[in-house]
């Protein structure tokens, strides 16, 4: 079907969100279509396939040399496997609400995502069973790990006997296809080792396998908040689609830990309240590289969505022993949202710088990265339902505007399946450089922030 190609208003900073409803369907939708499109162009692919430039469109196995590159087909990222089933089982849920779609038309698609999440879900569990109930963030469709140099492969090598962060975006992923399946022992196997990957952060042994594009070092040292962070995500899909209370429990001491480890809430005078530190040194002080403490408002502004919409299902649970927690955040989550959106935000280009010095209160890497705009879409939204008395109401509000007119105005693609521009430099200018994988976003940091957005604008 054509989708509306109307562009309605943003909303304004009182909190009118007129119009912009139907918009974010459409993109939703036609960001969908782009990914079920090339799954079922390629009968002899059974992974997602995201493996086009955003840019232009080009498929990069139409590049000369895409065979030698890690772009290719060839190149097996787990983390978008992973994010893809989470992302296509939330789609299908919201599109039982979805306003624009005609009965056969959702059921066209509903269909669809049922194939892909069989499909993709065995071949991921394949990948896993080859390595030893472990993946990793690259491989080859035989579960090879590959990377840019001999040093990663050594790396990988000794990642045989600690939780990945590959392992937990596929273990979301594969607990979100079962239950949407109805598998209920899929659901039982991912719970499973969704629970031993718990332990392992908490024991430490955790990895981020991620390799970093343009860089030689195969993962930042220091103690990072991102197991955690993305924990939390998991940590509500489980308790929401299992009803087990443990998920909740965990969430409520994740969010304390990043929240006492790793904001400033006046322990490190140097810094300003509310900074929000990537990495920690050993004795949990900010870790300095050159005299700088590095912080991701990105990152933060992610942990602040999800962290709010764990703490909305504890809220609702009314589990009297987290009250205090509950407490705490209502007070502080308004003030970490809207400090790291200042230090981050690019006002005259429209986006949020990667990465931030809380020392030169300069940024470091001043490329805007496109999934910051939607997380922090969700966090403001979130964070609105979760307090909606706070006194920076209006500022968030306005976060939320100039948010939404950045990434609709600025970062979406309407020739390429109206996807977003992966990255655009501190002049605003479209940058080809991956923020994580050079394969396209499955849906999965717009897809599922905005749906979350969604409902809380169809609550107000």
């Amino acid at each position: 079907m054509a989708l509306d190609q109307e562009k309605p208003a943003s909303p304004n900073p009182e909190g009118s969100f007129a119009g912009i409803g139907r918009r974010f369907e459409n993109i939703l939708l036609k960001n969908l279509d782009l990914l079920l499109q090339r799954y079922f162009a390629r009968a002899d692919y059974p992974f997602i396939d995201m493996k086009l430039s955003l840019i232009d469109g080009v498929d990069f196995d139409a590049l000369p040399d895409a065979k030698k590159t890690l772009k290719g087909s060839g190149a097996i990222y787990s983390w978008i496997q992973g994010r893809g089933l989470e992302a296509l089982s939330g789609h299908a849920e919201w599109l039982e609400e979805c306003r624009i779609l005609s009965e056969s038309d959702k059921r066209f698609r509903l269909s669809q995502i049922k194939t892909v999440l069989l499909e993709v879900s065995a071949e991921v569990e394949r990948l896993r069973r080859i390595n030893g109930g472990h993946l990793f963030f690259c491989t080859d469709s035989q579960g090879v790990p590959l990377g840019p140099n001999s040093l990663w492969k050594d790396f990988a090598k000794r990642a045989e006997n600690t939780s990945t962060m590959s392992d937990l975006f596929c273990c979301k992923g594969l607990f979100a296809a079962y239950t949407y399946l109805q598998d209920s022992a899929g659901a039982s196997r991912a719970a499973g080792w969704f629970k031993a990957i718990l332990a392992d952060i908490d024991l430490g042994r955790f990895i981020n396998d991620q390799f970093f594009w343009g860089k030689e070092n195969a993962s930042p040292t220091g103690q990072s908040h991102a197991s955690r962070m993305i924990a939390l995500g998991g940590l509500s899909l489980f308790a929401k689609l299992s009803g087990d209370r443990f998920y909740l429990d965990t969430a409520a001491g994740f969010i304390q830990h990043i929240i006492e480890k790793h904001v400033n809430t006046g322990r490190f005078s140097a810094l300003q309240e509310f900074d929000f530190i990537e990495f920690l040194a050993g004795d949990g002080t900010p870790q300095r590289n050159q005299g700088r403490v590095l912080s991701d408002p990105g990152h933060c502004l992610e942990f602040v969505g999800l962290a709010t919409k764990a703490l909305r299902l504890i809220e609702s649970g009314a589990y009297a022993e987290h009250d205090n927690l509950l407490k705490l955040c209502r007070k502080q989550l308004p003030g970490i949202l809207v400090h790291n959106f200042n230090n981050g935000f690019n006002r005259r280009s429209g986006g949020i710088c990667k990465t931030f010095d809380l020392i030169s209160r300069q940024p470091v890497d001043s490329n805007m990265p496109w999934w910051s705009l939607p997380e922090t879409i969700r966090a403001a939204s979130e964070v609105l339902a979760f307090v909606p008395e706070d006194p920076r109401k209006g500022q968030i509000l306005q976060i939320l505007k100039d948010c939404a007119d950045a990434y609709l105005d600025r970062y979406i693609n309407p020739s390429v399946g109206c996807m977003a521009y992966q990255t655009r430099d501190a002049q605003g200018k479209v940058a080809d450089i991956p923020p994580a994988t050079p394969d396209a976003d499955p849906c999965y940091h717009t897809g599922l922030s905005i749906i979350d957005f969604l409902r809380a604008t169809a609550r107000r």
